[in-house]
C-alpha cells in the first residue's frame, strides 16, 4: 500500500515562529516582533488562513469519495421501499346479501312464463362467484403509512375449501394443516414421485377468463437457504421436475388448466401462481373429505427430481404484492437566484426513491428563442455534471443529503433568475423507508376511506413488511464497496469454484469439491441440501449450475458439473452394555449416531458433512460408540460396503475414490447384557440379544 503523506504537519505556533525567522532577511528594519505590532497581527492572518488550507489538504472530503465511488461502479444508495403482501376478502355480509339475491332470481325465473332459451355454449346458467376489481395503484394504510398495490387484482367470493394430496394409494386431507400458523405438509408427499398430485377444490365457479392469483407459501427454515441473486442480476433457475395443471371440465374429464405466470419455478420457492379460469370447468366432489361439491383445481408431477420435496405452509387466493411509497406532485423547493452552485434541500429528500424516477421543473422565460415564451421546462437528473455542458439543463439529486444541485454554467447549466416566489419544482415518490417494515397486521384499511371498495373488501396483513432501507450515506457506501470488492466474481482456482457453486441463484447447493482434470478442464461435485441419506442432484439442478459457473469461468478453462459418487456403508457392531440400561434404547443410540457420523451433509469429524474421498477409520468408530452413554466397550465393529464402489483395507477401513461421499441408512448393532445373579466364582455373564 502506498504510504499516506501528512499535509497537515504544522500548527498555527510553528507557522508564526517561522515567519518571524523569515523577517530578518527580507525586511531588516523591522526589529518589533511583540503582538501590538500591525506586521505581526498580518502574519497572524496568514497563518490562520495558511493552517486552515493545510488542514483541507489533508481530509478526503465527500466529493472526493463520491469520485472513488464512481470509479468502482457505485454510489450511494437512495431510500428503499418496504414491500409486503395483503390478501383481500369480501366482507362476510356482502357475500351474503349477494347470494340471497341471485337465490331470488333464480326463483322468480322458474315461473315465468316464457323462460329464455338455454345457450350452446359451455357452462351455461352456471352459478359463477361474485367479482370486484381492485387497480394497481390502490392506498392503503398502516396507521401513518401508505401502500400502494403493484399490480391489478380480480377478487371473487370464491374460496378455497379442500386441498388434498394424492401419492400412491394414499389420499392426505391437508386442508386443516393450510389453515394453521405453524403448520405445513408435503404437497406431493414425502417422495414426491412421478404421478402424485396436488388438487385444489373451490366452493363456486369462477367467470371465464377471469385471472386467479394464488400465492404459495413454502416452508423455507432449513439450515442451507436458497441462494439469491446479486442485485441487478438476471438468473433463473432450470426446475428440477416438470408438473402439469388440470382442471375437472363438465364431463367429468381432466382438461389442461391455463397458467399465465410461475413465480414458483414449479414450485421450488415461494411465489404466485396465476391460472385463467376455464371454460366449461365442472363441480363434483372426488372426495369424502370435501365439505360439497368443488370446482377441482390439479397439479401432476410428470417427471420427478426434486431434491428436497416440496413444503408448503399457506396457500392464499386475492394477494397481492403492496408497497410503502406515496407520490408528491409539485413541490416548490426554491426560486433560482441565477448564481452558479445553486442547492435546495427537499423536505423529507432522504426518502426520496428514484425508481419510479423522480422530475425536476425549473420555470423559465423566453429561453427557447421564441419572444414572449415562458413555461416550465423539465430538466435531466445525472449522477454528476462532470460531462455537462453549459448549455445542458442537467441537475444532480443527493439521496443522503436529500438535496438538489444545479451546475455553475461551466459544468451545466445555470437555472435563469426568476421573479417568482418558487420557479423550481419537482415531483418524486417518497418512502419511510426502514420505518415502512411495519409488522404483520398493520396493514389493514384502505388509505382512502370514502372508496367504494372500503365497505365491500377486508384487508389481512400475514407476513411483516420487510425490505425498507434508509438512504445510505457516503460511510456507509464505502464500506460496502469494499466488502463488493472482497466479493468473488472470477473462478480461478479450486476454492473459488466451490463458493461460486454454493452461491448459484434459485438453489439450495450444500457443498461443492473442485477436481482438476488436466487440459483446462475443471469437474465440480455438487451436493444438493436434501433430506435423503444421499442427496442426488437432478438433471436441472446440474444444468442451472453449469450455467452458472460459465458465467465467471476463465475463457481457457472447460467446467464440467457432475453428481457425486455415493458408497454405502453398513457397520456390524457388537457392544456391551452397562447394567440398569435398555438394550434397545442403546442400540437405537449407537445406530443413530453412526449414522449422524456416516452422513454426506452432516457427518464428519467437524459435523459439516463427510470430507470427499475421506477414508473412514475404525479407530474412530470405536471412540464414537464408546461414548454412546450406556455402552461398557466394544467387542466387535466391522464395516461393510453394500453396493460396491469402495475398499475395505488389511486393517478393516474404509477406502473410496477423492470424489466419493459415504452415506447410510441402517446398521446391524448386537447387544450384550450382564446377567446377574450368578456365584462370583463362576465369573460374570453374558446374555446377547
Amino acid at each position: 500500500m502506498l504510504p499516506i503523506p501528512n499535509l497537515d504537519d504544522k500548527t498555527f505556533a510553528q507557522l508564526i515562529e517561522d515567519a518571524k525567522k523569515q523577517i530578518p532577511r527580507y525586511a531588516p528594519e523591522w526589529t518589533d516582533f511583540n503582538v501590538h505590532d500591525p506586521g505581526i497581527t498580518m502574519l497572524e492572518l496568514l497563518a490562520w488562513l495558511a493552517e486552515g488550507q493545510r488542514y483541507y489538504l489533508d481530509q478526503v472530503r465527500d466529493d472526493h469519495i463520491r469520485k472513488y465511488l464512481k470509479l468502482l461502479g457505485t454510489c450511494p444508495a437512495p431510500s428503499k421501499p418496504a414491500r409486503a403482501e395483503v390478501t383481500f376478502m369480501l366482507k362476510a355480509g356482502l357475500e351474503a346479501a349477494d347470494d340471497t339475491a341471485e337465490s331470488a332470481a333464480a326463483g322468480q325465473s322458474d315461473v315465468e312464463e316464457n323462460p329464455p332459451a338455454a345457450s350452446d355454449s359451455p357452462g351455461s346458467g352456471a352459478h359463477y362467484a361474485e367479482q370486484l376489481i381492485v387497480p394497481q395503484g390502490t392506498p392503503l394504510a398502516a396507521g401513518d403509512f401508505r401502500f400502494v398495490t403493484e399490480q391489478q387484482l380480480t377478487v371473487t367470493s370464491a374460496s378455497l375449501i379442500s386441498i388434498v394430496t394424492l401419492t400412491g394409494s394414499s389420499v392426505i386431507d391437508q386442508t386443516e394443516s393450510a389453515g394453521h400458523e405453524g403448520l405445513s405438509f408435503k404437497a406431493f408427499g414425502d417422495k414426491a414421485e412421478a404421478g402424485s398430485s396436488l388438487y385444489l377444490g373451490f366452493d363456486r365457479l369462477i367467470e371465464p377468463g377471469t385471472p386467479i392469483p394464488v400465492t404459495f407459501r413454502l416452508f423455507n427454515d432449513y439450515p442451507v437457504p436458497i441462494a439469491e441473486q446479486d442485485e441487478g442480476e438476471l438468473f433463473e433457475a432450470k426446475p428440477p421436475v416438470t408438473l402439469e395443471w388440470e382442471y375437472l371440465n363438465e364431463s367429468e374429464g381432466w382438461s389442461r388448466l391455463e397458467v399465465s405466470g410461475d413465480e414458483t419455478v414449479m414450485l421450488m420457492r415461494s411465489g404466485q401462481i396465476l391460472f385463467l379460469a376455464p371454460q366449461d370447468a365442472g363441480l363434483k366432489r372426488l372426495f369424502l373429505t370435501a365439505p360439497a361439491d368443488c370446482c377441482w383445481f390439479r397439479c401432476t408431477v410428470k417427471s420427478e427430481g426434486y431434491e428436497l420435496a416440496p413444503r408448503i405452509d399457506s396457500i392464499m387466493l386475492h394477494t397481492v404484492p403492496v408497497v410503502q411509497l406515496d407520490y408528491v406532485e409539485n413541490d416548490y423547493i426554491g426560486r433560482s437566484s441565477g448564481l452558479s452552485n445553486q442547492t435546495f434541500e427537499v423536505r423529507d429528500g432522504g426518502g426520496i426513491v428514484l425508481d419510479p424516477p423522480m422530475k425536476a421543473e425549473v420555470f423559465e422565460n423566453g429561453t427557447d428563442g421564441s419572444y414572449g415564451w415562458s413555461g416550465w421546462k423539465e430538466w435531466t437528473r445525472r449522477e454528476d455534471l462532470d460531462a455537462s455542458g453549459p448549455d445542458d439543463s442537467h441537475y444532480v439529486f443527493d439521496p443522503s443529503s436529500g438535496t438538489v444541485r444545479f451546475g455553475d454554467g461551466l459544468y451545466g447549466k445555470v437555472p435563469p433568475a426568476s421573479a417568482e416566489l418558487s420557479s423550481i419544482r419537482i415531483s418524486y415518490y417518497r418512502t419511510m423507508g426502514r420505518q415502512g417494515n411495519v409488522s404483520a397486521g398493520s396493514i389493514s384499511q384502505f388509505a382512502d376511506h370514502d372508496s367504494g371498495l372500503a365497505g365491500k373488501l377486508d384487508v389481512l396483513q400475514l407476513l411483516p413488511a420487510s425490505g425498507g432501507a434508509n438512504a445510505e450515506s457516503v460511510e456507509d457506501a464505502a464500506a460496502r464497496a469494499v466488502k463488493e470488492l472482497r466479493r468473488l466474481t472470477r473462478a480461478v482456482t479450486d476454492d473459488d469454484y466451490e463458493q461460486l457453486a454454493c452461491r448459484t441463484p434459485g438453489l439450495r447447493v450444500a457443498r461443492a469439491k473442485a477436481l482438476w482434470s488436466g487440459d483446462n478442464a475443471v469437474k465440480v461435485v455438487v451436493v444438493p441440501y436434501s433430506d435423503k441419506p444421499n442427496p442426488n442432484p437432478s438433471a436441472g439442478f446440474l444444468d442451472t449450475v453449469s450455467r452458472y459457473l460459465n458465467r465467471h469461468r476463465l475463457l481457457t478453462t472447460r467446467v464440467a458439473v457432475i453428481a457425486p459418487r455415493y458408497v454405502k456403508v453398513q457397520a456390524n457392531v457388537l457392544v456391551t452394555i452397562n447394567s440398569g440400561h435398555d438394550g434397545d434404547a442403546v442400540a437405537a443410540a449407537v445406530s443413530a449416531e453412526l449414522s449422524r457420523y456416516l452422513h454426506p451433509l452432516e457427518g464428519g469429524p467437524h459435523g459439516t458433512g463427510w470430507p470427499f474421498g475421506r477414508t473412514v477409520y475404525l479407530s474412530e468408530l470405536y471412540a464414537l460408540i464408546d461414548k454412546v452413554d450406556g455402552v461398557d466397550s466394544v467387542q466387535r465393529l466391522q464395516l461393510f460396503n453394500t453396493e460396491g464402489g469402495g475398499r475395505i483395507d488389511d486393517q478393516g477401513n474404509f477406502t473410496m475414490d477423492n470424489h466419493a461421499l459415504v452415506y447410510s441408512d441402517g446398521h446391524r448393532i448386537e447387544i450384550e447384557q450382564q446377567m446377574f445373579g450368578r456365584p462370583p466364582q463362576e465369573g460374570v455373564g453374558y446374555v446377547r440379544a
